[in-house]
């Protein structure tokens, strides 16, 4: 079985008509995508370029709080190392000045010794001392001698002890002061330097909120702007899709209009082929009836002529079979009598077997008009029916 090719082409137009179709962006739309891919873009590198920025200034505000706490570590290392040295010192300097007070002590108490001494004999007038000896009078003499000179080397040594006292005492409490100075000024200074340290940090840490708030700002209205450029998009986009399926929806009814009118003039065309084939058929069906009903005509002419011919054939023919038929019957008679005499199970009490007609065929009138008969009934094709209809004719 074919199928025609109008048929093929409405099938592959509703098959077509139902794929569907992407929409195509227009040269704004393409235009309108790639802007805004790239101010995405533009704004992922400035977000990383500002966290890398503010990533850089939390280091270096640490680098420096870590600088100021290492400073300060070392200046109190260095400090006290310095009250050590000079509590060490101190220490030397007290040691001195208890030695020398020491030594100065048993100076005076020599002297008040030797002065107790001298009193004594003083106040003892009633001793008549002895006349010293030249020797004896060169050494008491060169005695007192030496104790004038040992009066004023204690003089002297404790004036030289109270004057270096006086001046490791005012050495001391101008270091003292000295170093209370520097320690307040050094305190003062830290104190200074840590405002300041604070100050600049704070400063660093404000200037950093203020720009992370600033590009805060700035990422949230450039969103803010990206969005309301998506939304101009998507309502574009929303507009144009709106208006590609007003098309598509005019272009497929338009193509549904077209193919619904194919369809009419296929079917139109169809029942038009359908009735002048069945007209046809009624035709062919006609003159075959006619020429069968023709042939008939001709087979009865035929069988009349050649029944008068059998029928004079038949005459003579029945005269020889008469005669044929007499001796035949004769001769059947005595082979009947002789079988009925002779034939088998006869002793057993059965009787003969008579033999069936033989049958004998249809005539060609009779055959022709029953090939007819299904022909008009549609139970064969013509070319069945001419066939047979040509083999019957050619039978004997």
């Amino acid at each position: 079985m074919q199928l025609p090719k109008f048929t093929i082409f409405i099938c592959a137009l509703m098959v077509c008509a139902a794929l569907p179709v992407r929409a195509v962006d227009n040269s704004a739309q393409s235009a309108a995508r790639a802007a805004l891919l790239k101010a995405m873009a533009e704004q992922d590198a400035q977000q990383a370029a500002a966290a890398a920025e503010l990533q850089a200034q939390k280091d270096a505000a640490k680098k420096l709080a870590d600088q100021k706490e290492a400073e300060a570590k070392a200046k109190a290392k260095a400090d006290k190392e310095a009250a050590v040295k000079a509590q060490a010192k101190a220490q030397q300097t007290a040691d001195a000045k208890a030695a020398a007070e020491a030594k100065a002590k048993r100076d005076a108490e020599t002297k008040v010794s030797l002065k107790a001494d001298k009193a004594v004999a003083d106040k003892t007038p009633d001793v008549i001392p002895a006349v010293d000896n030249p020797a004896q009078a060169i050494a008491r003499a060169a005695l007192l001698k030496a104790m004038f000179e040992q009066d004023a080397q204690l003089a002297a040594a404790k004036k030289l002890a109270d004057q270096k006292e006086a001046v490791a005492k005012a050495q001391a409490k101008a270091k003292a002061e000295a170093d209370q100075q520097a320690a307040l000024a050094q305190k003062k200074a830290q104190q200074e330097a840590d405002a300041k340290a604070a100050a600049e940090l704070q400063s660093q840490k404000d200037a950093a909120k203020k720009l992370a708030e600033q590009k805060a700002a700035e990422a949230k209205a450039k969103a803010k702007a990206e969005k309301a450029a998506l939304a101009a998009k998507a309502e574009a986009d929303r507009q144009a899709a709106l208006v590609q399926q007003k098309a598509k929806q005019e272009a497929d009814a338009k193509a549904a209009a077209e193919l619904q009118s194919q369809k009419d003039a296929a079917k139109k065309l169809a029942e038009q082929k359908a009735a002048e084939a069945k007209a046809k058929a009624k035709a062919e069906k006609a003159a075959l009836a006619a020429k069968a009903e023709a042939d008939r005509q001709a087979a009865l002419a035929q069988k009349k002529a050649a029944k008068e011919a059998a029928e004079k054939a038949a005459a003579q023919k029945r005269a020889d079979e008469a005669v044929a038929a007499a001796k035949a019957k004769a001769k059947a008679e005595a082979e009947r009598k002789s079988l009925q005499a002779n034939y088998a199970g006869k002793d057993l009490g059965m009787k003969p077997i008579t033999a069936p007609a033989l049958p004998i065929p249809d005539s060609k009138e009779e055959r022709l008009a029953a090939l007819l008969q299904k022909y008009k009934a549609d139970k064969i094709t013509p070319e069945q029916y001419h066939q047979q209809r040509a083999a019957i004719l050619a039978a004997p």
